[in-house]
């Protein structure tokens, strides 16, 4: 017996369950009900329960209320009666399509006819229902909902790959393509009133070598922790992009007081600190090249420009660079004319001028510097900057300095027999120091110039030693064997410091002459100099300022005991004839 009654409360509880399955679950429905007739809108109600909604829902009859409700509220479904009195259902859908919701709307009416239905649809309502037919009201949902819905998907998956093709995945900065946009919609809306605005990228060393030293989730998440942190750390940046694997650009904008430099330096604080990849800390060295907006030059310009520049402060161990066309050895100007300057070398275009250098402690001019200049037949006289940068980045260097060094020593002899008593210096490049040929070659045609090398000082750049200082230190020492002097060039621009000098084999230090020019009017350059002098002078090294250009610097430098001084307050650089008139004027010698 008790298992017949066990038997049968099992088959009670499964009709049990299995009518409750049969039980449809109610779909939620928020319903904007625009209706002035209470009966009519319970009718409506009720329909939709019996159609399977569970229904919750605000009723409204005047146009404010309405306007608010589309204003603040949330909805799937409008409802609205065609006639109110002094407001009516066309009304509605005016308002309906002003808000850009985008929703089923329906109207309702007892007695309209078919021509005002057809305004209405034409009017952007999805359907229209007679009250006395409420029978078509569930479908008519359902089929618009589910329109409504494909609608959404629709338009979700255009703005995803809207996003994707103008967004890095990684980061979601914007990609070059938008970076570039903005740029273009930075520069139609500056004014010429207002400053340049300046692309900036960091450069960071070795990136690629630690792109294939980490996974591609520790990669991404490194990303992701620059992209933030420069973000945290530049004030007044327009906009960051991700313009490539490698590459972060940011935007800076027009204004008056923007200093490159400072833009600069607050782009680097982003590197300061060290990045954590679980479980190690990446230490991150980075240089920044920018590139400033002129008329000429459109986004994608700038943006190549600023790339060229950090490629450039990358190679010159800079903290940063501004782009410079002179040294944009890819432009079409400068390939024309590096292709003119090779036969410019051979073709006698080329003179040496004359810088020369006083000694403070006796007012005598104990050394000139030798400055190439170049004769171009249709540009006239170029300076330097204009086509130094250009055989720098090209093998034409290596003939240039030939040129300038049997120059320089074949005007040496011929002062040194006229009795013009003054050492010479001569600037070599970063691919002579690297060059372990270079130190035999530059002796042996000394050798062949009959002339003593000890009269000779060869002045490099800080940042050129910073390339590989282990081979500059090396050759600098082969040429101090040979006999030559050794300068150190345009010293606190690069990397090196203080200390670093102790280990070179140099003679001089020329201090850069941003730290000179205005030595009496900042503190600060006045507080570097004398460090760098008294570090010098317990190392046995001579200081050569660089770019002294007032006589309150000059008394300044002769006070702190400064051993050289170089500048237009002494003397412009000369050509031949003038330098050997005005140092034939001079008291000269060591």
């Amino acid at each position: 017996m008790r298992y017949r009654l066990q038997a049968a409360a099992d088959s009670a509880e499964l009709r049990l369950s299995r009518s409750a399955q049969a039980i449809p679950v109610a779909t939620p429905l928020r319903v904007l009900l625009v209706e002035d007739t209470l009966a009519d809108a319970e009718l409506l109600l009720m329909e939709l329960k019996r159609g399977g909604y569970e229904v919750s829902y605000e009723r409204y009859t005047t146009e404010a209320e309405v306007r608010l409700a589309l204003k603040v509220g949330t909805w799937d479904l409008i409802v609205s009666d065609y006639s109110l009195p002094g407001f009516d259902g066309m009304r509605c859908l005016q308002l309906y399509r002003e808000s850009g919701l985008d929703i089923p709307f329906l109207l309702m009416s007892g007695t309209v006819g078919e021509e005002i239905a057809v305004e209405a649809m034409k009017g952007g309502a999805h359907d229209y229902i007679m009250k006395d037919r409420l029978v078509r009201l569930v479908p008519a949902i359902k089929r618009e909902l589910r329109e409504a819905e494909a609608r959404r998907e629709r338009r979700s998956f255009m703005e995803q790959m809207e996003f994707i093709a103008y967004h890095d995945p990684v980061t979601r900065l914007p990609n070059q393509r938008l970076f570039l946009q903005e740029v273009e919609q930075a520069i139609r809306k500056s004014s010429p009133g207002d400053g340049q605005l300046v692309i900036a990228i960091p450069e960071i060393a070795k990136f690629k070598e630690i792109r294939t030293t980490v996974t591609q989730a520790d990669y991404d998440t490194l990303m992701r922790q620059i992209a933030d942190r420069i973000w945290l750390r530049c004030e007044g940046m327009l906009t960051l992009s991700r313009v490539d694997d490698y590459t972060f650009a940011a935007l800076f904008p027009a204004d008056k007081e923007a200093d490159p430099a400072a833009v600069a330096r607050s782009l680097l604080t982003a590197f300061d600190e060290p990045y954590e990849i679980d479980p190690f800390l990446l230490h991150l060295d980075a240089s920044v090249g920018m590139a400033v907006h002129s008329p000429e030059t459109p986004a994608a310009g700038m943006l190549r420009n600023a790339m060229v520049a950090a490629n450039q402060a990358q190679e010159k161990h800079q903290p940063y660079a501004l782009y410079s066309m002179a040294e944009d050895l890819s432009s079409p100007g400068n390939l024309a004319l590096l292709g003119q300057l090779r036969d410019a070398i051979r073709g006698g275009e080329l003179e040496l001028h004359y810088q020369p250098i006083l000694e403070l402690g006796t007012g005598r001019i104990t050394e000139v510097e030798a400055l190439v200049r170049w004769n171009h037949p249709e540009l006239g006289l170029l300076q330097p900057e204009k086509f130094l940068g250009l055989a720098e980045s090209s093998n034409l260097i290596i003939p240039l300095t030939a040129w300038v060094v049997d120059a320089a020593f074949s005007q040496w002899r011929q002062w040194h027999e006229s009795g013009l008593d003054v050492d010479m210096a001569i600037n070599l490049s970063v691919r002579n120091i690297q060059d372990r040929a270079f130190a035999g070659y530059i002796a042996q045609r000394a050798k062949e110039h009959g002339i003593d090398p000890g009269r000779f000082v060869l002045e490099v750049t800080e940042s050129s030693i910073m390339t590989d200082h282990e081979v500059a230190n090396d050759e600098l020492m082969r040429l101090r064997e040979f006999g030559f002097k050794v300068a150190v060039d345009d010293f606190g621009t690069g990397h090196s410091s203080l200390s670093y000098l102790q280990r070179l084999p140099v003679d001089d230090i020329k201090v850069d002459r941003n730290f000179v020019t205005r030595i009496g009017e900042n503190p600060q350059d006045l507080a570097i100099v004398n460090a760098v002098l008294g570090f010098a002078k317990g190392l046995g090294k001579r200081v050569v300022a660089e770019g002294v250009e007032s006589g309150e610097a000059l008394g300044i430098l002769r006070d702190i005991g400064c051993h050289l001084a170089q500048g237009y307050h002494i003397s412009r650089p000369l050509g031949r004839e003038a330098a050997a008139q005005w140092l034939a004027k001079q008291k000269l010698g060591r």
